[in-house]
This record gives structure tokens, sequence and C-alpha cells, in this order.
């Protein structure tokens, strides 16, 4: 039977670059707690969205560049973890970033809201004086889609931590599920019967039809 090769004895050239993210995983690291940190230059924009246009721009700005980093730090721990979903190291950079995502959106969760909550007529007043605003333009119509249907602040933040926590429940469940099927996969292979082989008598002939 072959052997199956751990992820260290791959061959190099035939792995993916992950250095096209990050040069290695302490680079990860720093820029993990780097961006848990900047979270609060967001914050900051909270209660504040009402005050005008600039406002509102540069926190759209802000949380689409926390937005961006964050797919970077969790594009990079998911394809550790495809190299090895065995390895602790990488399952634990998993779920880091799980819990991360839910921080990152509970700490966001304020901007529909306070979106939501201007005045009618007013939103379209700061994109109408903000043209840098056009570039969010599809993102707030569909928000103002959602008036009907939203919940308050705090519920929704709320709900953004759940999520982050559902998922990481999620991948927990998901790595116990695969440790399972290779147990029972190997237990197979090793408790396997051997085939059976028909014995052949050469003084036994097939009757002709």
């Amino acid at each position: 039977m072959q052997t199956r090769l751990s992820r260290a004895e791959v061959p190099v050239e035939t792995t993916w670059n992950l250095q096209d993210l990050f040069a290695d995983e302490p680079a990860w690291a720093a820029e993990y707690e780097a961006l848990d940190e900047a979270r609060q230059a967001v914050i900051n924009f909270q209660g504040h969205l009402a005050d005008g246009a600039a406002s509102l721009l540069a926190c759209l700005t802000a949380e689409e560049s926390l937005y961006a980093r964050l797919m970077r730090v969790r594009a990079y721990a998911n394809l550790l973890y495809s190299q090895d979903g065995t390895d602790p190291q990488y399952q634990a950079a998993c779920a880091r970033v799980s819990a991360l995502s839910a921080r990152v959106g509970a700490s966001t969760s304020f901007i529909a809201s306070e979106i939501l909550a201007l005045p009618a007529g007013r939103l379209e007043q700061f994109m109408a004086s903000e043209p840098r605003l056009a570039a969010f333009r599809t993102t707030l119509t569909d928000l103002l889609e959602l008036r009907p249907h939203r919940l308050g602040a705090d519920t929704e933040r709320v709900l953004a931590v759940g999520a982050g926590f559902e998922r990481t429940e999620s991948r927990r469940e998901s790595n116990r599920a695969a440790s399972g099927r290779r147990a029972t996969a190997a237990w197979h292979m090793q408790n396997r019967p051997e085939p059976r082989v028909a014995s052949r008598n050469p003084q036994t002939r097939t009757p002709n039809r």
C-alpha cells in the first residue's frame, strides 16, 4: 500500500507559495495582532456617522481597509490548514482567525445601524456632496433596502459575535469528523480480509455447450 506523504515530505516545487501573502508565519502573526488593534480606528467613528459626509467616507474607507487586511490574514490561515488539516498549529490559526473575524464584525456592526438611523434623505445628501462616496454607492443602496428588516445596534453586535462563534464551532466539528473518517479508513485498511483466489484444477474441464 502506498504511504501518503506528510506535508514536510512533499517536494517544495509542487507546493503553493504562501510568501505571496506573508513572508512567514511570524509575519502573519504580527499582522494578526496589528489588525486586532486596528479595529479601534473604526470604533472611533461610532456615534459620529451623522456628523457629515466626510465622517461617513472616512469610516467606510477605514472599514474597507480593515476587511481587506482581514481577508489576507484569513486566506493565509485557511491555506495553511488546507496543507495539513491534522496540524494542531494550523487548526489553532484558523480558530484564532474565526475569533478575530467575530471581533471585527462586532466592531463594525454599528456602521449599518447608524446609517439606517439617519433621517430620510440624509444619506442621499451626503452622497451628493461627497463624490468619493460613489465608490460605496452599491453597498449603501443595498443597505437602504434592508431598513425595514434591520435590528437595533446592540442586537446586531450580538449577532455578529455569534456568527464568528458558529464558524469556529463548525470548523472544530469538521476537524473531528475528518479525524474520524481517517481513523475509520485506517482501521479498514489494516483489517481488510485477504483477497480470495479461485483455485485451478487442471483435471476439471468446463463442458461444451
